[in-house]
């Protein structure tokens, strides 16, 4: 793992796309060197119906939910997530000087006892 959700307002949706989020988050997972190749997943989706802020139109948010499996030091949790966050930002910038952008963060672990899955993705 990990499992990487990106939730975006639909006014950002083609600067989301013009910068390939999804594409540098995942390969910024890729390089951190601590997860399965076959086991990094990244999603990303827009959502027309979003309120932020004030409400004028304008502000754009993207939410980035990262889900790891359990047992990973706090020092590694936050590596992973300094990283993807760095990521996220670093693509954002251009669109983050030009409107009123928010971008979130997270690192969760999956409960071991409440997870389960089944993987044939090739490790190659």
């Amino acid at each position: 793992m990990p499992n990487i959700t990106i939730d975006y307002t639909a006014n950002i949706a083609d600067a989301v796309e013009t910068c390939q989020l999804a594409s540098k988050l995942h390969l910024a997972a890729h390089a951190l060197g601590c997860f399965p190749s076959n086991g990094i997943r990244t999603f990303a989706r827009s959502h027309d119906q979003y309120l932020v802020g004030h409400c004028r139109g304008s502000e754009a948010f993207i939410q980035i939910q990262v889900r790891i499996a359990p047992g990973r030091s706090r020092e590694l949790m936050s590596q992973i997530m300094n990283a993807l966050y760095k990521a996220a930002v670093d693509a954002m910038a251009e669109q983050s000087a030009k409107r009123e952008l928010g971008i979130q963060l997270e690192v969760t672990e999956f409960s071991s006892a409440l997870t389960r899955s089944h993987n044939t993705i090739s490790s190659d």
